[in-house]
């Protein structure tokens, strides 16, 4: 009798130290009602990361195109400057602007322009005088690559030999060392006058 009582309160002793430490247990026979949702974890395959553009190795193109090294340059922005510069109603024909950079004569900049297309204009000596003061106070305010002098070069219609034509020729040619261009005030009124170089060539059909 003692036997069969001593097994009993064993057994009542583990079944409530395993509902002390566990709790309920679920287990296979569980019910799927109140089970929650699975979980699953599939593992996300290695990213794949794409460079964009060229590799860091690869050397890209220059951005502007190289500044050309030859004995004669063009200024193709320093023309379309002068062009707005000088530009004026009054005026016969395209100025047509031309700039050059010599480096064989002390990197010299010349600059040419029409001043009229029309024979006998009255008024081209004065716009020519007033081109040259404009063109030569742009040079003054711009940042310009390294130069010794500015030589202006002025093209103009003329009467050709009186029997009524007219023919296209350098009417006025005036040089100017970069001390001048910097340091001078122009005006129209002796802007010929204000060549250091040598005189001012004016062509005496001109004007």
């Amino acid at each position: 009798m003692r036997i069969v009582v001593t097994a009993t309160v064993l057994a009542l002793a583990c079944l409530a130290q395993a509902g002390c430490s566990g709790g309920r247990v679920e287990g296979a026979g569980a019910d799927p009602a109140q089970a929650g949702p699975e979980t699953v974890l599939t593992p996300s395959p290695d990213p794949v990361v794409t460079a964009p553009g060229l590799p860091e190795t690869t050397e890209r193109p220059a951005t502007s195109p190289p500044v050309p090294t030859g004995p004669v340059q063009t200024m193709p922005g320093l023309a379309s400057a002068i062009t707005t510069e000088i530009s004026d109603p009054a005026r016969h024909g395209t100025p047509g602007v031309r700039v050059q950079r010599r480096k064989f004569a002390q990197y010299q900049i010349i600059i040419g322009w029409t001043v009229t297309s029309l024979a006998g204009d009255p008024a081209a000596p004065g716009l020519a005088r007033t081109d040259a003061v404009r063109i030569l106070q742009l040079v003054q305010r711009t940042r310009l690559p390294r130069y010794g002098s500015v030589l202006l070069i002025v093209t103009g219609a003329v009467a050709h030999d009186g029997d009524g034509g007219r023919k296209m020729t350098r009417v006025v040619r005036a040089k100017y060392t970069a001390e001048a261009v910097r340091g001078t005030v122009f005006a129209p009124g002796t802007v010929w006058a204000q060549a250091d170089d040598k005189a001012a060539e004016v062509n005496p059909a001109f004007g």
